[in-house]
């Protein structure tokens, strides 16, 4: 099986205080030459982050199979992350654009589809939340979700960021 690395993007430069408390910037996922939603995709960065913490760390869903089903939504558009286990850390991973067709129904196009290994993805994303806590603190774009976002780092490795 051919395992796919995706890779979270989110340019420190682009972070901004938006409304209501929250940081505004660039995010999208890679894999290979896809990136998803795309290029300078902007979106709710710290709530985006600790909803996909709260997903991959907390919150267990089981579908039919008995299969660990994770879902990583972006907030600002219609686009998720879908990963349905296969077998132990081995995730099967669909990026897909939902919307709703001509009828009313919920449907999606998929993006891109391939296998991960979870433990991969959750390395990077605590780096990747590492580096945005720090960038925060440092620029003093301060909100309460990359607060709760240090607290969940704190249970998961006992890392409080300073």
């Amino acid at each position: 099986m051919d395992l796919k690395s995706l890779e979270l993007n989110i340019p420190l430069n682009t972070i901004r205080k938006g409304s209501k408390d929250s940081l505004i910037g660039e995010i999208f996922v890679k894999f290979d030459d896809i990136c998803f939603p795309r290029p300078g995709w902007r979106d709710i960065v710290d709530a985006i982050l600790l909803h996909w913490i709260g997903d991959i760390w907390i919150h267990e869903e089981f579908n039919l199979n008995n299969q660990r089903k994770i879902h990583l939504p972006f907030m600002g558009g219609p686009f998720e992350i879908t990963l349905t286990q296969i077998d132990g850390e081995i995730f099967h991973c669909l990026l897909e654009n939902r919307y709703r067709d001509n009828a009313g129904n919920n449907d999606f196009d998929v993006v891109g589809e391939f296998h991960i290994n979870l433990s991969v993805l959750k390395e990077h994303i605590k780096f990747v939340c590492r580096e945005i806590i720090r960038y925060c603190k440092d620029q003093k774009l301060f909100s309460e979700d990359i607060k709760s976002l240090n607290l969940r780092l704190l249970n998961i490795d006992n890392e409080w960021i300073e």
